[in-house]
């Protein structure tokens, strides 16, 4: 993504996203008389990462982020407008359009990618400059601004997770060491061991923090 952009999470459906991509949609629309906090402050270029419920009903720890689009422009629309873009949205139960007299914010989009693996919510463990919990514990409603000082670092870690490869992103991008925690972290998730990340050990003299600690009970024993 460019440099300087905020970035942010939408929440949807994997309906939504799903026929999204096959009908090539380019905009995303909120209830109608929603006001998404920050959804303003989208440039053109800013990346908007996909978290979507597997199904409705679903529990966040299964909640998974599918993609991300590029944000082209973003207005709020009026039922009586809706229709010069309804054809290039995809209308689920939890987002109707607006009827006259209502109002709904709209994002329209470019770019739409679907990741070749899915991130669980529940494995990113990345923070911003500002946020007490990591990603994995954020309570998201149905859209989470991300600041630009903190954009890079978010889509980058979610990005790295999702298998992108560095030929797919900005052309010599230093992964950050969250990017690379979170993806160690991962392999040896995969490996089946158990991993904590950024915990406190005992040692000598004190404590010391481990950025990944894994381990994995084989035969009675621990490794």
């Amino acid at each position: 993504m460019s440099a300087g952009l905020p970035a942010c999470i939408v929440l949807t459906t994997q309906q939504w996203f799903d026929e999204c991509f096959k009908r090539k949609c380019t905009v995303f629309h909120f209830p109608p008389n929603r006001s998404p906090r920050g959804v303003d402050k989208l440039s053109n270029g800013s990346i908007c990462l996909i978290l979507a419920k597997p199904r409705p009903g679903a529990p966040r720890e299964e909640w998974v982020f599918l993609g991300e689009f590029t944000v082209k422009n973003v207005k709020l629309v009026g039922g009586e407008d809706f229709h010069v873009y309804a054809s290039r949205a995809v209308i689920v139960e939890e987002a109707p359009p607006p009827k006259p007299g209502e109002s709904s914010w709209i994002i329209e989009f470019e770019s739409l990618t679907r990741y070749r693996r899915p991130v669980k919510k529940a494995e990113c463990d990345v923070r911003t400059s500002t946020s007490r919990k990591p990603l994995k514990d954020w309570a998201i409603l149905g859209f989470t601004f991300i600041g630009s000082e903190d954009a890079g670092k978010v889509v980058e870690y979610v990005r790295n997770l999702a298998g992108v490869g560095v030929g797919e992103r900005e052309v010599g991008a230093r992964p950050s060491r969250e990017v690379l925690e979170g993806v160690v972290a991962r392999v040896l998730r995969d490996l089946g061991f158990s991993v904590q990340t950024n915990v406190r050990l005992p040692a000598k003299g004190g404590e010391v923090e481990v950025d990944v600690w894994a381990f994995k009970s084989v035969g009675g024993s621990q490794f």
